[in-house]
């Protein structure tokens, strides 16, 4: 009997790319295609950029295979991958514009360079990769940092609101906290 790859999760799936099947690699690709390239598309406002970057991370998955080594989960190693193809994409945006700055503007032409569009644009990406950081955290740790941080009830109020102890709130708060300090501190110095 054969079985159908739908039934399979995406670890399992992972296994039997890395025995190089190709069908359980199209099931993946098919399975997370959507999701990641929305969130590239959110990131970069480029529908083709965003394509080439979900393009490149299948591409890269396939040909390095037998030497991928996964400490999370798949669906975390695709994201991680789509956002560090995401900077990347961004680096070299800003790079082209400063390479194209340099051309148009002489030393002779005095230009006073107003980037609050650059800084709204930097305060969106970290805003979406804070929000993709979040989303990454145990689903109670998530409800309690954001009754926190985004509703701003007290500690006392969530442990009220949930049934549990006020010591439970600021230790789930105090993982929330660090993971997303590491995550964040990973994409800064990416």
């Amino acid at each position: 009997m054969k079985e159908t790859y739908s039934s399979f999760n995406n670890e399992a799936l992972f296994v039997l790319i890395q025995n190089n099947d190709e069908r359980a690699y199209l099931e993946l690709y098919n399975r997370t295609f959507e999701k990641l390239y929305i969130n590239a598309n959110v990131l970069l406002s480029s529908h083709q950029d965003a394509e080439e970057i979900i393009h490149d991370i299948y591409v890269n998955i396939w040909n390095k295979r037998e030497n991928i080594h996964i400490n999370h989960t798949v669906e975390t190693y695709l994201k991680s991958a789509v956002h560090y193809g995401c900077l990347k994409k961004l680096a070299e945006r800003k790079r082209n514009r400063a390479y194209i700055s340099g051309i148009e503007y002489s030393d002779e032409t005095e230009y006073v360079r107003d980037n609050s569009t650059e800084q709204f644009l930097n305060f969106e990406f970290l805003q979406q990769t804070l929000e993709n950081a979040i989303i990454t955290l145990p689903q109670k740790c998530q409800i309690i940092f954001r009754l926190s941080r985004e509703y701003g009830f007290t500690d006392k109020e969530i442990a009220q609101k949930l049934g549990v102890s006020v010591n439970t709130i600021r230790t789930q708060m105090a993982r929330a906290l660090k993971k997303l300090k590491y995550f964040m501190k990973m994409i800064i110095f990416f």
